[in-house]
């Protein structure tokens, strides 16, 4: 499946200029002590588009540095093309303006979704909140490497952010739209719904001009969510939408410390037939409606754990069984390991059937605690 990486708000030219602007999607997971790509959602896709106003930020921008090695790897693997998204929506800028306006034309409907993306970002703004920033880091504000620490900086003290959303204006303003809010409210909550509203219009058009499907920050689910509802087009993004969402739950109950070793790691485990278990999984949840939870997780990994000891038995069998080998003139060595890999391999596949999965991201899985440093003695 061919997936488009979010650019956000790639084809806004205006009032769009900050750290956000172009920025690749990131796991809200690890949002607090780093910039992660959403490996989850990565998972579940073959080939991959990346806007070249992306390419550009990540590699200005340290808190994105994971993003620009796993471009990397997966450019190398011939997963990754580079295009001009501004360039490829440019011709249908007028249909995207006619959906933003008949979007904009009921903003009370937006409420709900609006208010499930401000609350992911409040809780990001309250946790750089307690972070202990220096005066030093205060008075700097983002500076020229626009680092993990001094992007949170910027949500926690500067707003830097669209203006009304993390001091909740926005949403102050669409709880009360159809009583008595101030035009000059009324005017700053259309600014930044607009915003949002123009960049879920330009992915989908970018998406279907393409041929593809969307990931995106999560956040914005929501709106893509209600967008999508509301049209007859989009089955394929609106499937994609909960395959993303599905996978991201089923990560977070049975590998929530999931970090591949290496972005080439990463792409190499696409090409592993077992990641079509983990894809078929998230299809029949999503298909069935299927809930995952704690319960679904423990069991999971009681199979897992399970089949893990079954097959050290099998080994230990194995292992004596391919003894005789050894005593082959000249290849004997050779003989026995060459026997006991083979036939480790096919129990392997038995043994572990449609968990064989859970296995494969558990070999390159190595989590990583990272500390917020300050960046005030790196600057020059």
């Amino acid at each position: 499946m061919d997936v488009v990486l979010s650019s956000f708000c790639f084809n806004d030219s205006g009032h769009l200029q900050g750290w956000y602007r172009g920025t690749p999607p990131v796991s809200f997971r690890s949002l607090g002590a780093s910039f992660c790509p959403d490996y989850a959602a990565i998972l579940l896709g073959d080939r991959f588009y990346v806007d070249s106003l992306t390419v550009e930020r990540v590699e200005q921008m340290p808190a994105f540095a994971e993003h620009q090695e796993l471009f990397v790897a997966l450019r190398n693997a011939g997963r990754l093309e580079t295009v001009d998204y501004a360039a490829i929506v440019e011709p249908y800028a007028e249909v995207i303006k006619r959906s933003v306006s008949a979007d904009l034309k009921d903003m009370a409907k937006w409420r709900k979704p609006y208010m499930e993306l401000v609350t992911r970002w409040c809780e990001l703004r309250d946790f750089a909140r307690g972070i202990e920033f220096s005066r030093a880091d205060r008075a700097s504000g983002l500076g020229r490497d626009d680092s993990v620490k001094e992007v949170l900086l910027g949500i926690a003290y500067l707003g830097d952010m669209l203006p009304g959303m993390l001091d909740e204006r926005v949403l102050i303003a669409l709880k009360n739209w159809r009583r008595s809010v101030s035009h000059y409210h009324r005017m700053q909550t259309r600014r930044v719904l607009a915003a949002y509203l123009g960049h879920v219009a330009s992915m989908l058009c970018l998406a279907d001009c393409l041929g593809a499907v969307i990931h995106d920050w999560s956040d914005i689910e929501p709106l893509y969510t209600h967008k999508l509802s509301e049209t007859p087009v989009g089955k394929s993004n609106r499937r994609e939408v909960a395959r993303q969402a599905t996978c991201r739950k089923l990560m977070e109950l049975v590998m929530p410390d999931f970090h591949p070793e290496t972005p080439t790691a990463l792409a190499r485990i696409l090409d592993d037939p077992r990641i079509e278990q983990l894809r078929r999984l998230v299809d029949n949840a999503v298909l069935r409606d299927v809930e995952l939870d704690e319960r679904y997780a423990n069991e999971l990994l009681r199979s897992a754990l399970s089949q893990e000891n079954r097959l050290q038995s099998y080994r230990k069998l194995v292992g004596w069984l391919s003894m005789p080998l050894s005593f082959v003139p000249w290849a004997g060595t050779a003989l026995e390991k060459a026997a006991q890999i083979t036939a480790e391999r096919v129990i392997e596949n038995r043994v572990r059937g449609d968990n064989a999965w859970f296995f494969l991201l558990s070999s390159v899985n190595n989590p990583v605690d990272i500390k917020i440093k300050s960046t005030q003695n790196n600057r020059t």
